[in-house]
C-alpha cells in the first residue's frame, strides 16, 4: 500500500489543480460581480424605505429633549448619535412588511414585492431582503464607534442600547405573529402564548411594548448615556407616546380618509401610505378590532343592510343579497369569517371596516390613545424640561394620538 507522500504525488500528478483553481477563480469573480449587482439592487430597495419619508419621531423626540436639557452638543453630533435608531426603525418596517406580506409602504411598493416583480421567487426575495437588513443593522450598531465626541464607554453603551432595542423588536414581532395565528379559530376572549393565557388587551400592550416602544425609548436611553443623568420620566414619556402612536396607527388602518377609496390602492395623501384594512386582511387582532368584538351585540346587521346590499351588488357577489344575509347571519359571524380568510375580497374588507366603525370601537380606542398622551404629558411635568421645549413635546404627544396621517 502506498504511503501518504506517494499518494499525494500521484494525486497532484493526475489531477489538474491549476485548471481547477483558474476555473474556480473565474466563477467566483463572475459570481462576485453578479452578487454586487443583486446586493446593490436590494440595498437600493431597502434604503428607499429608510430615506423615503416618515415622521422621524425617533430622532426628533430625543433631539428636542437634548435641547430642553441644554446639552452642549452640536446639531450634527446629536443627529449622528440618534440616527442609528431611525435606521433600525426603517429596517424593522421592511421586515414587518415582508412577514405581513404587505405590498405597499408610504405609497411605494415594498422591497420584497419589487424583487418578486423583477423575477425573483418569494423565497429568493425574502432571503435577499433579510440578508441586507442584517448587514445594515450591523452597520447601525457599529455607527456609535465612529462618533469621536463620545467616550469609549459611551460608544459601547449606545451600541448596547441599540442592540437591546432590536432584540425587543424581534420579540414583539413574534408576539404579533402569534396574535394573527390566534384568529384561525375565530375570536376568543383570551390568547394563548408560551403556555400562558392573556386577555387581548394585555397581549396587545405587550405587542406594542415589543414592536413600537423599544426604538422610541432608545432616544432617552442614549440621552442618559451622553448626559450622565437619570431621565426616567423621559423614558416613561416615550413609552406612553409610543402606545398612543400605535393605537392611532391601528385606528387609521380602518378609518383613514372620509370618502370610500380603493382598498388596495389608497393614495398616500389619504392616510398612512399603505394598504387600507391590512390588519383585517392579515387577521391581526388590534385594539380597535378587539373592542369591536367586545362591543358587538347579537343584533343581525344593525341598520347596515342598505350599505351591504350596495357593495354586494357592485362587486358581483356569487349569489343574491338574500343569499349573503343567509350565509352571514350577523356582523360578528361575517367579521370572523373575513379575518380568517387568506385573501379577502375588496367588498368584504370594506364591509368589515364598516362593521368595526358601527360598534363604536374606534371611539373607544381613540379615548385610550388620548389617555396615553395625557400620561405622557404628566411624565413631562415631572421632568427637567420646561418652557418651549416642554410645550413642543406635549404637542407631539397629542399629535401621535390624534394625527390623521
Amino acid at each position: 500500500m502506498a504511503e501518504g507522500k506517494e499518494i499525494k504525488e500521484q494525486v497532484v500528478g493526475n489531477v489538474p489543480f491549476g485548471k481547477i483553481n483558474s476555473i474556480l477563480e473565474g466563477k467566483l469573480e463572475r459570481g462576485e460581480a453578479e452578487r454586487r449587482n443583486v446586493v446593490r439592487k436590494v440595498e437600493e430597495n431597502n434604503n428607499q424605505v429608510i430615506t423615503g419619508g416618515g415622521k422621524r419621531f425617533r430622532v426628533a423626540l430625543p433631539y428636542i429633549m437634548a435641547r430642553g436639557l441644554d446639552l452642549d452638543y452640536s446639531d450634527e453630533e446629536l443627529v449622528e448619535a440618534f440616527l442609528p435608531i431611525e435606521m433600525a426603525h426603517g429596517l424593522s418596517l421592511v421586515m414587518d412588511d415582508m412577514i405581513d406580506e404587505d405590498k405597499k409602504r408610504r405609497g411605494m411598493k415594498t422591497p420584497h414585492e419589487r424583487l418578486k416583480q423583477e423575477g425573483y421567487t418569494e423565497k429568493q426575495a425574502e432571503s435577499l431582503v433579510t440578508l441586507d437588513v442584517m448587514q445594515i443593522l450591523s452597520r447601525a450598531e457599529r455607527a456609535p464607534f465612529e462618533l469621536d465626541f463620545l467616550t469609549r464607554d459611551q460608544q459601547i453603551e449606545i451600541t448596547e442600547a441599540i442592540g437591546e432595542g432590536i432584540t425587543r423588536l424581534t420579540r414583539g414581532q413574534e408576539l404579533d405573529v402569534a396574535g394573527e395565528n390566534s384568529m384561525e379559530e375565530g375570536f376568543q376572549e383570551k390568547i394563548s402564548y408560551s403556555g400562558k393565557e392573556f386577555s387581548y388587551e394585555v397581549f396587545y400592550r405587550d405587542v406594542v411594548e415589543g414592536k413600537t416602544s423599544p426604538l422610541f425609548e432608545a432616544g432617552p436611553r442614549i440621552l442618559e448615556i451622553i448626559s450622565e443623568e437619570d431621565l426616567e420620566n423621559l423614558q416613561q414619556y416615550t413609552k406612553n407616546l409610543a402606545k398612543a402612536f400605535q393605537i392611532r396607527d391601528d385606528i387609521l388602518d380602518i378609518s383613514a380618509g372620509e370618502e370610500e377609496i380603493s382598498v388596495s390602492e389608497r393614495p398616500e395623501e389619504d392616510g398612512i401610505g399603505k394598504d387600507r384594512y391590512s390588519d383585517i386582511s392579515e387577521g391581526t387582532m388590534t385594539l380597535p378590532i378587539n373592542y369591536a368584538f367586545q362591543l358587538m351585540e347579537e343584533d343581525g346587521w344593525k341598520d347596515m343592510e342598505s350599505y351591504v346590499e350596495e357593495l354586494v351588488d357592485s362587486e358581483n357577489y356569487l349569489g343574491s343579497v338574500d343569499d349573503f344575509f343567509e350565509v352571514y347571519g350577523d356582523r360578528r359571524e361575517f367579521l370572523e369569517s373575513v379575518m380568517e380568510k387568506d385573501s379577502p375580497e375588496s367588498y368584504e374588507l370594506q364591509i368589515a371596516g364598516k362593521i368595526i366603525e358601527s360598534t363604536g370601537a374606534l371611539e373607544k380606542a381613540n379615548e385610550e390613545a388620548l389617555s396615553y398622551a395625557d400620561s405622557a404629558v404628566e411624565n413631562l411635568d415631572n421632568s427637567e424640561i420646561e418652557g418651549e421645549y416642554e410645550e413642543l413635546l406635549e404637542d407631539m404627544a397629542y399629535f401621535a394620538a390624534t394625527r390623521s396621517k
